[in-house]
């Protein structure tokens, strides 16, 4: 099945934003979350399916891993890992210029709410 990875990426990354907000409450940053660990939940849907990749498609199934095939489904992992810290960098950067936008609206002595 092409959409194997949908169960994964649906709930995997909403469990630490999950946990979090259980714990210590809710926070906009944890919003970042959702698609830094999309990204890794599809590299661990793939490196999870490697193992079976031979058997699977003897038996006919049909998912993501199955399709890029094997050659590819081993290097996308790495793919995935590589791009999180890039996306981490920009989810960083966001942050601190909605922080800033968020001090020049309050904080200035020009600005008057």
């Amino acid at each position: 099945m092409l959409w194997s990875w949908v169960p994964y990426i649906t709930a995997v990354p909403l469990l630490p934003i999950w946990v979090w907000t259980a714990l210590r409450g809710w926070d906009a940053r944890l919003l970042w979350l959702y698609p830094l660990g999309a990204l890794m939940t599809v590299a661990l849907h793939l490196a999870d399916t490697l193992p079976d990749i031979a058997a699977d498609t003897r038996y006919g199934v049909r998912g993501l891993a199955h399709r890029l095939g094997e050659k590819r489904a081993r290097v996308a992992p790495g793919w995935a890992t590589r791009s999180y810290r890039p996306l981490a960098q920009t989810a960083g950067r966001c942050w601190l210029s909605i922080r800033l936008y968020e001090w020049t609206l309050t904080e200035s002595r020009w600005i008057r709410p």
